[in-house]
């Protein structure tokens, strides 16, 4: 499993304030309403994403051309005729298949200021591991029986790039949540982890909107910025920290270290609970 931690952009001059107060509400906002409170003070200056590798993206060719390949497998969907006003009925599931995917790409392709191209190629690809350097879109194996989606980022030798990235979908699914899972696990391929700002995100884990958000968008764009940026070059980065390309030592540690941020604002409800408590109590011995 990865850990991921938080990456902010926003629209001042890096400031450790912006980045370490957001970062910090993110975190108090899971059981205290005060992170709720703290974390909405910049919700209007900063776009949340995490990165899976450290901002390091796919591999694209001397074009910016990031290439898909995929199996000749397809998934069996379901509540086509109630998806979008049954605007996919009547179509084969391999036509929705190939329909989602495309919709997909083209969502990713439409992020403004990136310096890739996402293409499908013709070609099929039956043989495929996470050591041939080829994207592959696919399903699950008969025997995994899994709902849902994955996708497998490989970093090369150097770590400077995701070199190989499969994903995966279930062999049976709904059109509701087909061209949602795709985009999510693109998402990863590319080098984006979970969103935890932005519910509607699509890489969020609750994943329920068929489209990119200006969080989506900004990861993306900070991993692949293009040269001419140009509008979005008063985006700063605050940063990022992943694991994906730590030892299993490290990432223990690193575990270790967030789930202790985790309990903190735990530890804290008591704190305060057992103050007001105690606080109370005097006062009422005191009306005694």
């Amino acid at each position: 499993m990865v850990l991921e931690m938080i990456g902010l952009r926003h629209k001042k001059p890096k400031s450790l304030s912006i980045c370490t107060t957001f970062a910090l509400g993110k975190i108090f906002r899971i059981v205290t309403p005060l992170g709720i409170i703290i974390s909405s003070l910049f919700a209007g200056e900063a776009l949340g994403y995490t990165y899976l590798a450290g901002g390091k993206g796919l591999r694209a060719d001397a074009n910016g051309v990031i290439t898909f390949y995929r199996t000749s497998e397809f998934p069996e969907i379901e509540d086509v005729e109630d998806f979008e006003n049954g605007a996919y009925a009547g179509l084969s599931n391999e036509q929705i298949y190939l329909a989602f995917i495309a919709r997909t790409i083209a969502l990713w392709n439409a992020v403004p200021g990136k310096s890739y191209t996402i293409k499908l190629a013709d070609q099929r690809i039956e043989a495929y591991d996470g050591t041939d350097n080829r994207n592959v879109i696919t399903l699950f194996s008969p025997a995994e029986n899994k709902l849902g989606g994955d996708a497998k980022p490989i970093l090369d030798d150097a770590k400077t790039h995701i070199k190989d990235c499969d994903m995966r979908v279930g062999r049976k699914t709904t059109a509701s949540d087909l061209g949602i899972i795709l985009a999510h696990e693109m998402g990863h391929c590319l080098g984006l982890g979970h969103e935890h700002k932005e519910l509607n995100a699509v890489m969020s884990y609750n994943r329920n909107s068929f489209k990119l958000t200006l969080d989506d968008a900004a990861g993306a764009a900070s991993i692949y910025p293009a040269l001419n940026a140009g509008a979005n070059s008063d985006l700063k980065p605050c940063g990022s920290v992943s694991f994906l390309d730590h030892s299993r030592a490290q990432q223990s540690r690193f575990r270790i270290g967030a789930s202790l941020l985790l309990l903190l604002p735990m530890l804290l409800s008591f704190l305060v609970s057992g103050t007001l408590k105690q606080a109370w109590s005097k006062r009422r011995s005191k009306r005694n």
